[in-house]
């Protein structure tokens, strides 16, 4: 006890008491004040008694030399300084299609040639590290796909020895790339490769695993390309969590465009930070021993990818070919106002959706006469 004996002190007189106990209480664990301890700092004279509040001072501005953390300090700090890393350029196993140091799918439907793609990537590369997963046959199906397509086998490292998982061994697929001198790692297909806890549709199992999968590209540099097959409906991407499609850098999709005779497209379903290469129509030619082999065609107009998305079942590709058939009798000679066109279409039972397709694969242009409910709409004549 202070002050002079007999004499109480009270609280006020020392300046403690219950505020500094609450202000005690609102000190963290750390030692660093709360945002109310500071609050409560800002609390100090006093005006007939009555505790006056004054705003807190205004922030010191930080000059270069207050804001320069001294490289002993640096040292002791989690992370790296922005100002030290150093910027590069992107490179590219395939110039935009294909990143090096990051992890890319390619998506189809069976018997659309992800495998016969993934070949033709190993024919482009120095060394490629292979898992096959177990789908297929190495000796008697992936051996003889891998010759049609030129690939130099001496570079190839199958990892076939034992059940690799992501989870479990990303660490040591990344270490066996680095020994081969890698410049593209397969997963085909990557599914093969999850945990047998690992359900697709768990995103909090499936994006820790992909990310491992993004890790192998950046250890190494070499390109990570894993194929999966596609969901069921045309706006499906991917079957499973939303991290199929979050996690990889680049996806490449593989479809038909629904035509008669049907032809296969490429297009890339994810571009980041690159200029988008055009849709591109790719052949599966025969080749030796009576394998397919991708052969790269020519680049597409966007709006067959657009169709086939929105048509991909065979009959209403036939409907929307006669679609495109009847508005170029239609417009063969003049323009027509839209409502005859959909009078003409419902007579030979084409819908209106349609006629709206054949009107945008057509490029037909249209335009407005009057204005208000009394308007009307025509299409223009094809050249």
């Amino acid at each position: 006890m202070n002050g002079s004996p007999g004499h109480s002190v009270s609280e006020e007189e020392r300046g403690t008491g219950g505020g500094d106990a609450r202000e005690t209480s609102r000190v963290g664990m750390s030692g660093f004040p709360t945002a109310a301890t500071a609050s409560d700092q800002a609390v100090r004279p006093e005006r007939n008694g009555v505790r006056v509040e004054q705003p807190p001072p205004p922030p010191v501005p930080l000059s270069s030399s207050a804001s320069t953390t001294s490289p002993a300090a640096q040292s002791t700090l989690p992370g790296r300084i922005a100002a030290s890393i150093r910027e590069v350029e992107p490179e590219w196993f395939v110039a935009g299609w294909i990143p090096r140091s990051c992890l890319s799918f390619v998506i189809g439907r069976p018997g659309i040639g992800k495998s016969s793609y993934l070949a033709s990537l190993m024919s482009r590369a120095q060394r490629t590290v292979l898992l096959p997963g177990y789908e297929e046959s190495i000796d008697t199906k992936v051996l003889r796909r891998l010759r049609a397509h030129g690939v130099n086998l001496d570079n190839l490292l199958i990892l076939d020895d034992k059940a690799y998982t992501l989870d479990l061994h990303s660490e040591e697929i990344a270490k066996t790339a680095h020994l081969w001198k890698a410049d593209l790692v397969v997963f085909d297909p990557i599914d093969s490769y999850l945990s047998d806890d690992a359900s697709e549709n768990d995103g909090q199992k499936v994006r820790p695993i992909l990310e491992k999968a993004s890790k192998i590209a950046q250890k190494t540099g070499a390109a990570v390309v894993g194929s999966r097959h596609p969901g069921k409906g045309p706006d499906n991407l991917m079957v499973g969590s939303r991290q199929w499609e979050a996690v990889p850098r680049h996806i490449i999709e593989l479809l038909p465009d629904g035509g008669s005779p049907e032809r296969r497209m490429m297009r890339l379903h994810k571009p980041r930070g690159c200029k988008e290469p055009p849709p591109t129509y790719y052949d599966l030619a025969e080749g030796p021993a009576g394998q397919w082999v991708f052969t790269l065609g020519e680049a597409i107009d966007p709006a067959v990818i657009e169709l086939a998305k929105a048509m991909p079942d065979a009959m209403d590709r036939s409907v929307h070919d006669l679609a495109c058939e009847l508005a170029k009798r239609l417009l063969a000679d003049c323009d027509m106002e839209a409502k005859e066109i959909y009078k003409h279409a419902e007579a030979e039972r084409i819908p209106e959706r349609s006629m709206r397709w054949a009107k945008k694969t057509l490029k037909i242009n249209h335009r407005r006469e009057g204005s208000g409910p009394g308007s009307k709409v025509f299409w223009c004549k094809i050249p």
